[in-house]
């Protein structure tokens, strides 16, 4: 044997060459482990069968636009010839399955009109949220009760169960359970229904490849339109992840399919793609359409 230095040789032990070393490894990962689904944990805690734990329904969205000339010097070498408008956004949902395109050449009234339109289906969906997890909120209530700090404009110091949110919405100070479920506020200490409520009531937003195109299209006058109290971001540069406020959390779906993922090619893999001869007047359905919303 040939040793690279007089240090190996002097350490080296005398017929040990043939040592079998066994290495071992932790069956479960050590460093990092992904948090639990929420509403699955919630659903086992309390022993509720009735429901799964997926959020049924979403909303999605696409952008068009135009190239605007400018000719702008940006720096010594660089011009920027054109700059991308936004002039539509279609949005669909789930829920109902319609529809709706919104057409402005102002960028601010173009997002304006989107989003309360956003606000009204994303009602429709927590309507649906929580009547589908009512038996688990009414569980959570009664095991651990809401108190004054939750629920507006009762005695801070008492705790209130079930029998008496039952009592306010027939006495008409709510007009349902949702009702009251969207007036209760919970502060950065979450309880149980607190992180329930959180994930019922923000709808998810999908968009395609929408962290790198859309939202930075958009980014300009998003946040005088959504507002910034209570939002928060994930932001990959140039790539945003995340935004979400206390309504709505607007993700990009290409973050969670396989690389290379496109409408077209799901077309012609199952459905055979478009036999129309004027491919861009189709009207057989299966042309390249505005995934992912049509």
């Amino acid at each position: 044997m040939v040793f690279v230095s007089a240090e190996k040789l002097k350490n080296h032990k005398k017929n040990q060459c043939e040592l079998v070393n066994i290495e071992s490894f932790p069956a479960e990962p050590t460093i990092y482990k992904p948090a639990q689904n929420t509403i699955r944990s919630l659903l086992t805690k309390y022993s509720i069968k009735d429901a799964d734990q997926y959020i049924d329904h979403f909303i999605v969205y696409d952008f068009e636009a135009i190239l605007k000339p400018t000719a702008t010097q940006h720096g010594e070498n660089t011009v920027f010839t054109n700059e991308h408008i936004p002039v539509s956004v279609s949005v669909a949902d789930s829920l109902t399955e319609e529809v709706r395109c919104f057409v402005n050449d102002d960028p601010k009234m173009l997002l304006t009109d989107m989003f309360k339109y956003i606000g009204d289906v994303s009602v429709k969906i927590q309507q649906y949220n929580v009547n589908k997890y009512k038996s688990l909120l009414q569980k959570i209530i009664n095991a651990h009760g809401l108190t004054g700090m939750e629920i507006p404009g009762v005695n801070l110091s008492k705790t209130y169960k079930m029998s008496g949110v039952e009592n306010w919405i027939e006495e008409g100070n709510y007009d349902s359970f949702f009702d009251f479920h969207s007036s209760l506020g919970f502060g950065k200490q979450r309880s149980d229904y607190g992180k329930l409520k959180q994930q019922l009531d923000q709808v998810p937003v999908f968009g395609f490849n929408s962290g790198r195109y859309d939202i930075n299209l958009i980014k300009r006058d998003l946040f005088a339109v959504i507002g910034t109290d209570n939002i928060k971001s994930v932001i990959k540069n140039p790539n945003y992840m995340c935004i979400a406020t206390s309504d709505i959390k607007m993700l990009d779906i290409s973050n969670y399919v396989p690389a290379g993922t496109s409408y077209d090619k799901y077309l012609t893999t199952y459905l055979g793609g478009c036999k129309c001869d004027d491919k861009i007047r189709c009207v057989c359905g299966l042309g390249k359409g505005l995934f992912p919303y049509e």
